[in-house]
């Protein structure tokens, strides 16, 4: 797990836990977790938490080591990343910056990437991915259009 992470990630996430370890037994109590996670960028939910701490407190003692915070903070701070990631590629594709990506748009992009798409190829690429019938794609379109789910 922390081997997918960077050194700096790494260093980020041993303070972070660090700071809620005030008594330096490399564990920190599940009132704790949900700031730890804060430090980080990492805000869920009560019930969230709840799972996390159901998922990694394997002594019932109510407490998290850090091998379990690393893994579990971990799977999450990807998930940020990767949402962060999705958000910087459809700035790429919104030019105007309205929050929506339109057929002028697609084109655009796509051919400055070396896909020239015919007006009839983008139509109906938007077609396909514009669940809301408004003839342009939002954010959760682009979204869903650049990760389809998996069957």
């Amino acid at each position: 797990m922390a081997s997918q992470l960077t050194e700096e990630q790494v260093e980020e996430f041993k303070i972070a836990f660090a700071s809620f370890d005030r008594d330096h037994d490399n564990v920190i109590n599940s009132r704790d977790l949900s700031a730890a996670l804060k430090s980080l960028g990492i805000t869920l939910s009560d019930s969230e938490v709840a799972a996390w701490i159901a998922e990694a407190d394997t002594d019932g003692k109510g407490s998290v080591s850090f091998a379990a915070f690393m893994a579990l903070a971990g799977r999450n701070f990807r998930d940020i990343q990767a949402e962060e990631e999705m958000k910087e590629a459809f700035k790429i594709f919104d030019k105007n910056g309205d929050g929506f990506i339109t057929n002028d748009e697609l084109k655009f992009t796509l051919a400055q990437q070396g896909d020239n798409l015919s007006d009839e190829e983008i139509a109906e690429v938007i077609r396909e991915c514009d669940v809301d019938g408004d003839g342009k794609l939002n954010y959760e379109e682009f979204a869903k259009m650049m990760h389809p789910p998996k069957h």
